[in-house]
């Protein structure tokens, strides 16, 4: 679980300018012409803040779902071939399931907070991460936090499957040579 939450942690962290950079580019056509404008505007607007303000809230959603993705996936992965449970072919499949169904669930109050707050920050509002927790949690408490889970369990477990069969398919055919 900490070197699948350290490996996202930084990859969020590389993404978060260019990510920064495209919600702009979506929400105001006339921002920039391309990503690198985008990136270059952005760092003179708004110097380091709004290069990375929304990292932590992307960190909310993207480690969460990460973790609990990749650990799933081994761990079910391993329990099913030591156990007899599944066929070797059929384990991957399983454990791909599990992983998706996982990292879905956990990381799905992230992905709200990170919706909702490009949702404010585009219109205009104040769309730190703070007040958006408050907003949504007074609405609705956690159950706030979970709006929109299953069109999202369905469409995460699914790429996590295509994702985690070719890793799995291309790291055993590697270690297998």
């Amino acid at each position: 679980i900490a070197c699948a939450a350290a490996a996202e942690s930084v990859a969020s962290s590389v993404l978060t300018p260019f990510e920064e950079a495209r919600i702009r580019m979506v929400t105001d056509q006339d921002y920039s012409g391309s990503l690198l404008g985008g990136l270059v505007r952005l760092t003179k607007e708004e110097g380091a803040g709004g290069v990375m303000g929304k990292a932590p809230v992307l960190l909310s959603k993207m480690v969460p779902y990460t973790a609990a993705q990749l650990a799933t996936f081994d761990l079910v992965k391993a329990s099913l071939l030591t156990s007899g449970l599944a066929a070797p072919a059929l384990a991957p499949f399983c454990a791909s399931i599990c992983a998706g169904v996982a990292g879905s669930l956990v990381s799905q109050p992230g992905d709200t907070i990170l919706s909702l707050t490009n949702l404010k920050a585009s219109s205009g509002s104040d769309g730190g991460a703070p007040a958006v927790i408050r907003d949504a949690y007074s609405r609705g408490g956690f159950g706030a936090f979970m709006v929109g889970w299953k069109p999202r369990l369905a469409h995460t477990t699914i790429i996590v499957i295509v994702q985690l069969l070719i890793y799995d398919s291309i790291k055993t055919a590697l270690l297998s040579h």
